[in-house]
């Protein structure tokens, strides 16, 4: 969809040119779509600024550059908007023609389906009140609420006699007003049923359909009609006050109302805008729209007026009190050098001859032309001045001074001097009975009374302020203290205090030469500079330049308007500078000041009413600004996108991590000049200073996690003392495994596993330990039993016997005892050996015992070779269960002690008989404690002891296999 505004005309049609002369310059802007021209309907002006422009094909956002349409998710449906409400929380009801209503749900259309239904006729008018309850009314079906999630409809049944309603509004209380064909409907919200009220002509209607209305303050309202104009309702009092110039209306039906800048803006169905006063109640203005079919009227932020035509025009006027005076067919802005409006309303203007004209704008006629003797097309006349008796004082370039009597329009030259007669004027002021005049030859002042100073009785004195640097004086100002102050060309500001001069100049100043000076309120001094834009003076002088606001720094003309501003003007337009708070709003060509003159230092004059007059190249401009403070730019953030799809509205700020892609869409409203607005952007967490730009998009890519605040501020002139800003706050969350959770659980779970890893590993050393202790205590242990007395007493009386019988023997026996003891040392030292090395070991014990109980003890072993070489067992266990059972049992002739080794699937069985001696041998109990310690220690596996009665079972599980 392509958009586009243009500059009206600012010579337009009048609407009725038997009453006004006066013209308000507005700027049109047009919608276009696909579907050709568009018919506006209504105009609402969001909370956040943003007017919204309801049309017959849908919706639209205007942002002072651009139509942007909010459209149904279906692309292809529209519907005729002809109503907008946003509720107390911020949401938008939009309604239709069809009697259907929407929400604007992520900028998109979506309609509203209760369970009661909706209208089936035109709504026209939607409100919500004080318990945000929404209402909205009919063409046709009467009045519809909600109230507790449900609709209610209000009609004839409950008391509304007139079910056609053109329009609501709010009380301040808790009531609802409504605009209906038999006149104006009260309704109390609290009971809607029973609290319904007419006022129609019988209380004072000047007439019975009522077609808008337009609350003035807390009471006070505006009631537009169909045939008689307005009137205004007081709803404390009930009085009905019909203004004057509604007694004789003929503009036809009203459409829409509005109050601003002092005057009531009457919106009508084929005459255009009516412009009353609201002082005087009389018709004043006529607005320059080209359509004369107005459907909507209204205010903004800026104190704009906003003009809707039905025929596809939207049009703007300044916030400022813009008005401008077409000039006569005979006059030309080239050779209009100074202009002055008279306490007759008259404008004293300049022709191409440099003749004065009178020109009268409320009957748009010249009244007379005067002409000063010696003056012609090659001799200007730079200044006007109207005294406080009425007379007219006009300089001349190389003619001296006049004064005229405007009544008698009788002149003369001041003062009757020959000398005097060719000087140069360059400008005319004063103040109560003082004139100051300023010309090439220097400064003088006259003093006058009554009219005296025509009939030549005054006091005129000269001013040498040459002695102070300089003669040559733009212009001479006296403030409340009586101080002059003098504008020099070259030697800056010079000041005439108690009877001393002061200068101020480029020991000072940036600029020496001055142009214009004024007082504003407080008392302070301003003057303004060839090149160096604006000083004020309070004691110490500054400055004010580009980056204060300004938006030129070669100044012609300062005044002080009748709010107090300063108004500077300058070739590009002018500013408007609030002295108090240092604010600084402008002015021009799309604000319908175009082309001013600024080569004149007396093109611009003030009235008695302290309003301001320009020299344009398209007439006379009024500038009569109602406030002292317009606000200057909104920022707002329009949308965020996340890799360009824009979020939802309730998207809550937090995002993961891989989210980190940002597009922020913003805008300054300045519906005044939105072209000329900038922008800085900050994202805290990233950025370190403000950055300027133009656009109004700015993307950030592949942001780290953390906490982020998005800041945008707007301003006019590069000014951003005052800027507003908009901000969002957001968070892109670490990844999990960087988030202060998940490194505490690593650490946790870290200092977990080497806490873990320490305990096992003190666990294994303990287990090694014990092992090595056990290990040495079971070779203790077998040490101990093979090296007891008993052990080696047995072992050396077998020996002693065998020597005697069998020394051959005894040799042998002597060999295998000590193969014996060297088998314990070498084997001490491992954990497991083959179970066919322990057989071995066993076998040599074996024999040392078979000399000492011969065929009393026998051994069986039932164990192949395979499984001998293959199977592992703690060394000196076998060794060590047979002297347990040597011990422990009686071994004779009779009771053999017979002990079977065996494998089985659950390892290697000992078993031994029991014969049990009858002095039980006490024992410490260490060898097969021993034996279980040590497996408990290599492995999981138990040692399995079985005790019956005639048997003692052992059963030593393999540890390791080959």
């Amino acid at each position: 969809m392509r958009y586009r505004y243009f500059i009206t005309s600012l010579l337009c049609i009048f609407f009725c040119i038997r009453l006004v002369a006066q013209i308000i310059p507005a700027k049109k802007f047009q919608i276009e779509n696909e579907a050709g021209a568009l018919k506006i309907n209504v105009l609402y002006k969001k909370k956040n600024g943003f007017i919204l422009v309801g049309t017959q094909k849908g919706l639209y956002k205007f942002d002072g550059l651009k139509f942007n349409a909010i459209s149904f998710p279906n692309p292809d449906f529209t519907d005729n908007v002809t109503a907008i409400h946003e509720d107390k929380k911020g949401k938008l009801w939009i309604g239709f023609e069809s009697g259907r209503i929407a929400h604007v749900i992520n900028n998109q259309l979506v309609y509203w389906n209760p369970e009661e239904g909706t209208p089936k006729q035109k709504i026209t008018g939607i409100i919500s009140d004080i318990n945000n309850n929404v209402w909205f009314s009919t063409s046709g079906e009467g009045l519809y609420h909600t109230s507790n999630g449900h609709v209610y409809l209000i009609n004839e049944e409950e008391g509304l006699k007139e079910k056609n309603i053109n329009a609501i509004c709010n009380t301040n209380g808790n009531q609802v007003l409504a605009a209906t064909d038999q006149g104006l409907a009260i309704i109390n919200v609290s009971n809607p049923e029973k609290g319904i009220h007419f006022i129609s002509l019988k209380d004072g209607l000047p007439d019975y359909i009522i077609t808008s209305i337009f609350q003035i303050n807390n009471n006070e309202y505006l009631l537009g009609f169909q045939d008689k104009g307005i009137c205004i309702y007081n709803h404390l009092t009930k009085k009905i006050t019909t203004p004057l110039s509604a007694n004789q209306w003929k503009y036809g039906t009203v459409t829409s109302l509005a109050c601003a800048q002092h005057k009531i803006w009457i919106g009508t169905e084929n005459e255009g805008v009516i412009v009353i006063d609201s002082a005087t109640h009389q018709i004043s203005t006529a607005v320059i729209t080209s359509e004369k079919q107005v459907s909507d009227v209204l205010i903004d932020d800026f104190e704009n007026i906003w003009i809707a035509g039905k025929l596809n025009s939207v049009s703007r006027i300044h916030g400022f009190n813009i008005t401008l005076f077409p000039l006569p067919s005979s006059i030309l802005f080239d050779h209009l050098h100074t202009i002055l409006k008279d306490d007759n309303e008259n404008f004293w203007l300049t022709d191409q001859k440099n003749h004065l004209l009178i020109y009268n704008s409320t009957l748009t006629k010249l009244l007379s032309t005067f002409i000063l003797p010696g003056i012609n097309e090659k001799t200007d006349i730079t200044s006007l001045h109207q005294d406080q008796n009425g007379n007219i004082w006009a300089g001349t370039v190389g003619n001296g001074l006049f004064i005229i009597n405007p009544d008698k329009m009788t002149h003369r030259r001041f003062p009757e001097n020959i000398a005097f007669n060719t000087r140069t004027i360059l400008s005319v002021n004063g103040k109560n009975n003082k004139i100051f005049i300023s010309s090439l030859e220097g400064p003088f002042y006259i003093e006058t009374n009554t009219n005296a100073a025509f009939s030549g009785e005054h006091f005129y004195k000269e001013l040498d302020v040459s002695s102070a640097g300089s003669n040559y004086i733009y212009a001479i100002f006296e403030d409340r203290k009586g101080d002059k102050w003098f504008a020099t060309d070259g030697n800056g500001i010079i000041r005439f205090h108690k009877g001393s001069y002061t200068v101020y100049g480029k020991n000072i100043l940036n600029d020496d030469r001055i142009y214009s000076i004024t007082e504003d309120r407080k008392g302070d001094i301003w003057f303004s500079t060839a090149a160096h834009g604006i000083y004020k003076f309070n004691g110490a002088f500054h400055n004010y330049g580009i980056k204060e606001g300004l938006t030129d720094l070669h100044i012609s003309s300062l005044r002080c308007d009748k709010m107090g501003n300063i108004v500077i003007i300058h070739k590009k337009g002018i500013d408007v500078l609030d002295p108090v708070t240092g604010k600084i709003n402008f002015l021009n060509s799309s604000n319908g000041i175009s082309r001013i003159n600024t080569e004149d230092l007396d093109a611009s004059t003030l009235d008695a009413d302290g309003n301001i007059y320009l020299a344009t190249e398209n007439g006379i401009a009024e500038f009569a600004p109602v406030t002292a403070d317009l606000p200057q730019t909104k920022t707002i953030i329009e949308h965020v996108s996340l890799f360009m799809k824009q979020l939802d509205d309730d998207h809550l700020p937090e995002f993961h991590y891989e989210d980190n892609n940002f597009t922020f869409s913003f805008t300054g409203l300045y519906y005044t000049d939105p072209e000329q607005v900038l922008f800085q952007y900050r994202l805290e967490g990233f950025d370190t200073s403000w950055i300027n730009t133009t656009d109004r998009v700015v993307t950030f890519s592949k942001l780290p996690p953390g906490k982020y605040v998005f800041r945008i501020r707007s301003a006019l002139n590069k000014n951003f003392r005052f800027a507003s800003e908009a901000t969002y706050a957001f968070t892109i969350m670490q990844a999990f495994y960087k988030t202060w959770w998940f490194i505490l659980l690593c650490v946790l779970f870290v200092t977990f596993i080497v806490v873990l890893i320490v305990r096992n590993r003190e666990k294994s050393l303990r287990h090694l330990e014990k092992l090595r202790s056990e290990k040495i205590q079971f070779q203790f242990e077998v040490l101990r039993n093979q090296i007891n007395p008993h052990f080696l007493f047995n072992s050396f009386n077998t020996l002693i016997s065998i020597i005697d019988d069998d020394p051959k023997v005894a040799i042998e026996y002597v060999e295998q005892l000590s193969d014996f003891f060297r088998d314990i040392v070498k084997y001490r030292d491992k954990e497991i050996i083959p179970l066919e090395e322990e057989l071995g070991l066993l076998q040599n014990f074996f024999y040392l015992q078979q000399k000492r109980f011969g065929d009393q003890i026998q051994i069986k072993i039932s164990i192949s070779a395979d499984e001998q070489k293959n199977s592992f067992i703690p060394p000196l266990t076998l060794q060590l269960l047979m002297e347990n059972a040597i011990k422990h049992n009686t071994i004779s002739k009779n009771y053999p002690l017979i002990i079977s080794i065996d494998m089985s699937a659950s390892g290697v069985i000992v078993s031994n008989n029991i014969t049990s001696k009858r002095e039980i041998t006490k024992g410490e109990g260490m060898g097969l404690q021993n034996i279980i310690n040590r497996y408990t220690l290599l492995s999981n596996k138990t040692v399995n002891i079985n005790h019956t009665s005639t048997q003692f079972i052992v059963t030593l599980p393999i540890i390791a296999y080959a």
